[in-house]
């Protein structure tokens, strides 16, 4: 029975080491499934779907921010950005609208080959714009639209479609697909677009009179637009809803004749569509409508004297910006989403406009941006959106008239345009200045704010602003021995939190580095080759860099030489290593044996009859 059991450890000990190299194989293969899956998916990320995020209008996001004003990635648009196109970002992909403002067509075309790399301009693409923005003459016909899809992480081209006529219209993306409007003429005509948000490939368009700086707003397969109807020499505005799927019109709302949403984008909640109108008679005033967003039926209408902006809607009220002709100041008002009732009214001080920026309503706060008599600054309020009560408010010398708050992670984003243009990143709870940046010529756009990243368009181009994070410090692999003048093959392997392309230095340790190689990109494995010209011990040392300058810390890897000492007391203590791995068997293994033990025993004691089998060395019963 001894012998028996002596057998069977031997056997489950052999079977158990020749295992543990499979097992190895098996957890490495495990790891590398793992490290293929990303660590932030799409699915969680708060995108920047349509103009001020969501069809609220209420400007926030649950996305983080930077705390620096630190500018990832810089892409030229080459032509451009009139008008108060903002940008939406879902996918990792940037969409926003462009127009050729002043450019010949020829100009055009050409700064569109150098976008594709098909060519290299004679000229300096920056010239090129800057002269045609101060040129004389062009005329309507002569402007055309780009509509561009850009990589949301590095600010590269994916792909563009061009347009009849300016691209002013904010997009907004919805099932894979992005919607757009552009205006070609001075009469206002234009259309509405829906292009695959994949490829660029136009689905369906549909020729409206377009109300021009009024954004497509889409909830439930269902998009809100508003755009004119044009009889003779006379504008009726109206409000229309569309099929997203192929662009059929579900149901059309008549304003009125010379009254039509010129600047205001409709704000979708609770199954009711909220927009501001303007009046083109002087004298005459618009209103803030309400409507049913199924069939288009008027729920309530409220006067709203001078209003250029877009409402904003949260906890089931209705903000906006008005003018009180009574003592001629601008107003902020609170009024109830279900009946138009107004809650409160914020009067500001004499002297602030309200411009063209709309509320932004999170924190429990509303925040809207005003400017100070002509030209003479700006100043941002932050209001208590339950009661009206005046929290705290930030003047600036610049002039923020146009471009919406942007709010996340405690900060408010917003940019200023025209001469000393700045983008500003402030405190949402106090109003200081966290950090700023500046712009060229600034932006008459809103900013958009997506997964720890800020953008905004500033005249010619596109920034990100981002915290860089660095990468982690490599992995090593490879043989931990070696011979002298033979070439070794190594592995390397980093991963950025940012997804950053890397560069990789080594130190081979025998006074030869690589110097900085790359890029690669992020978690690629990267292979290089060293040989050793002396027998000795070595330390290889790698690090990386993101694009961006930031470094990782320093990994090492020990190699000895030479080769055979090395290989035996690298297999010896690998047996070792296999072998402390298997005492919890060896343990269930030896207690298997006393129990065969104490059975022979009982057997020996209990049984007469014992049969001796020849050449076996054990009992047969």
């Amino acid at each position: 029975m001894n012998v028996k059991i002596i057998g069977i450890f031997v056997s489950l000990l052999l079977i158990t080491i020749a295992a543990i190299p499979a097992i190895g194989i098996m957890n490495k293969k495990k790891i590398d499934l793992e490290e293929k899956i990303p660590i932030n998916s799409v699915i969680d990320i708060d995108w920047w779907n349509m103009f001020q995020h969501d069809p609220q209008l209420t400007g926030y996001s649950t996305s983080a921010t930077p705390s620096t004003n630190h500018v990832q990635w810089v892409s030229s648009q080459y032509v451009y950005t009139a008008g108060f196109c903002s940008p939406a970002i879902v996918n990792n992909k940037i969409y926003i609208g462009s127009s050729s403002f002043g450019f010949s067509y020829d100009e055009v075309i050409e700064l569109l080959e150098c976008v594709q790399g098909k060519k290299t301009s004679s000229n300096n693409e920056y010239n090129i714009i800057t002269n045609s923005l101060y040129k004389k003459g062009n005329s309507p016909e002569q402007d055309i639209g780009i509509f561009y899809c850009i990589n949301a992480k590095n600010g590269s081209y994916i792909w563009y479609f061009q347009t009849e006529g300016f691209v002013i219209s904010s997009p907004a993306i919805y099932d894979d697909k992005v919607y757009f409007s552009s205006v070609e003429d001075s009469e206002w005509e234009g259309k509405l677009y829906c292009l695959n948000a994949n490829t660029g490939k136009k689905i369906w368009e549909f020729s409206i009179y377009t109300s021009f700086y009024s954004n497509p707003i889409i909830v439930d397969g269902k998009l809100y637009l508003g755009s004119l109807e044009k009889n003779g020499d006379v504008f009726t505005g109206k409000m229309t809803c569309f099929n997203s799927l192929n662009g059929n019109v579900i149901w059309e709302y008549t304003i009125g004749e010379d009254e039509f949403l010129y600047f205001s984008t409709p704000a979708i909640a609770d199954g009711k569509v909220f927009f501001i109108t303007s009046k083109q008679t002087e004298g005459e005033y618009g209103s803030i409508f309400c409507l049913n967003s199924n069939n288009g039926q008027e729920i309530w209408k409220e006067p709203a004297v001078s209003t250029l902006t877009s409402p904003a809607i949260s906890n089931g009220y209705v903000y906006f910006t008005s003018y009180n002709p009574t003592n001629g100041r601008d107003i902020l008002l609170c009024l109830d989403a279900d009946d138009g009732m107004e809650k409160w009214r914020f009067t500001m001080p004499n002297n602030i406009l309200s411009g063209y920026s709309s509320p932004a309503v999170a924190y429990g706060k509303v925040y809207i941006a005003t400017i100070i008599g002509i030209m003479q600054g700006s100043r941002l309020f932050c209001i208590n959106a339950e009661d009206g009560d005046f929290i705290w408010s930030k003047t600036t010398s610049d002039w923020i008239m146009i471009s919406s708050p942007a709010i996340a992670d405690g900060n408010i984003f917003i940019a200023s345009w025209l001469y000393y243009s700045i983008f500003y990143c402030f405190n949402a709870t106090y109003g200081s200045i966290v950090w700023s940046y500046p712009l060229y010529y600034g932006t008459m756009g809103s900013p958009a704010i997506a997964n720890g990243c800020v953008y905004t368009v500033d005249s010619f181009q596109i920034l990100c602003f981002r915290d860089n994070k660095p990468p982690n410090s490599p992995s090593i692999g490879g043989m931990p021995f070696g011979k002298k003048g033979v070439n070794y093959r190594y592995r390397f392997k980093a991963v950025d939190p940012d997804e950053d392309d890397l560069y990789y230095f080594i130190d081979w340790g025998d006074g030869n580095n690589t110097g900085w190689i790359g890029t690669y990109k992020s978690g690629t494995v990267v292979n290089v080759k060293n040989k050793w010209g002396a027998e000795g011990n070595y330390i290889i040392k790698a690090k990386v860099m993101d694009i961006s300058g930031a470094e990782s810390d320093w990994t090492e890897f020990k190699v000895k030489m030479p080769r055979n000492k090395i290989l035996q007391d690298f297999i010896f203590h690998n047996f070792f290593n296999h072998l402390t791995k298997l005492l919890p068997i060896l343990k269930l293994i030896l207690k298997l044996s006393e129990l065969f033990n104490m059975i022979d025993y009982d057997i020996n004691v209990n049984t007469t009859t014992h049969m001796k089998i020849d050449g076996l060395g054990a009992d047969y019963v």
